[in-house]
């Protein structure tokens, strides 16, 4: 279904791209982390902001690492990464799916974006 999505989020793009200048920024929202991968690779965003992991919920460590319970399938869990240039920011939330956290606290997270000298 993600794939389905990710189409027409480009056809919108490529719309929105003929009708003005390119952007020198593309900001990506998604729900699943694990749509960084494409989001990046073939729409190009520069950074993408999601959520849905709930930081892994029970973690062994405070980085992001291992964890158990329903994050486990993710591969990207919490926090930020960064590859080629591109940025993925992973909010813990403040929700849960099940009702315990451990090393991954509940966060409201303020992300202000500047634009650097070219």
């Amino acid at each position: 279904r993600w794939r389905r999505h990710l189409r027409m989020a480009q056809e919108r793009l490529e719309a929105a791209c003929a009708e003005s200048v390119q952007p020198d920024f593309l900001l990506a929202l998604a729900h699943d982390p694990d749509l960084w991968d494409p989001l990046r690779e073939q729409a190009g965003a520069d950074l993408t902001l999601a959520g849905h992991t709930h930081g892994g919920q029970i973690s062994l460590v405070q980085e992001p690492g291992e964890s158990f319970g329903p994050a486990m399938k993710f591969k990207y869990k919490r926090g930020l990464y960064e590859q080629d240039g591109k940025r993925l920011f992973i909010t813990n939330g403040l929700a849960q799916t099940i009702p315990v956290r451990y090393q991954c606290p509940t966060e409201v997270a303020q992300i202000t974006l500047r634009r650097t000298a070219v």
